[in-house]
């Protein structure tokens, strides 16, 4: 419920706080390159394996960081929804207070995903999220 008021009032968002220094070992990479592949293929199955926990970081904030920097070479744009679901799947923090958001920028047909966890817009370089709005929250 906080997230959803967040997201409808984003001048209530919290400010993100980031280590500068984040570690991703190859596990993380894999699990990235894993969920950017099946969802290129098919939204529900990646939707399925980000299901699956895996948790190895402590927020959604430091899982976001460390998948930017794994794909910095790949437009982040088209990565959204790969980028969502790798923080649901890999913070600790997301079960108890995350939220996947899926919007759509209307009158086009273009979609975008975010993150708000406890609070916080947890993609410090995702500028485009006001211009959609939601019609999906995955818990």
């Amino acid at each position: 419920i906080e997230s959803i008021e967040v997201n409808n009032n984003p001048y209530k968002l919290k400010q993100n706080q980031i280590r500068p220094e984040i570690y991703f070992g190859t596990f993380e990479a894999r699990v990235a390159t894993t969920m950017s592949r099946l969802y290129n293929w098919n939204f529900w199955i990646a939707k399925f394996y980000a299901s699956l926990p895996a948790r190895r970081f402590d927020t959604a904030i430091e899982a976001i960081v460390s998948f930017r920097s794994m794909n910095h070479s790949r437009s982040q744009d088209e990565l959204c929804m790969p980028r969502a679901l790798f923080a649901a799947k890999t913070s600790r923090a997301f079960p108890e207070k995350g939220v996947v958001f899926i919007g759509v920028f209307l009158p086009s047909r273009n979609m975008h995903a975010w993150v708000i966890e406890n609070g916080t817009l947890v993609d410090p370089q995702d500028r485009i999220w006001l211009n959609f709005r939601p019609v999906a929250a995955l818990c």
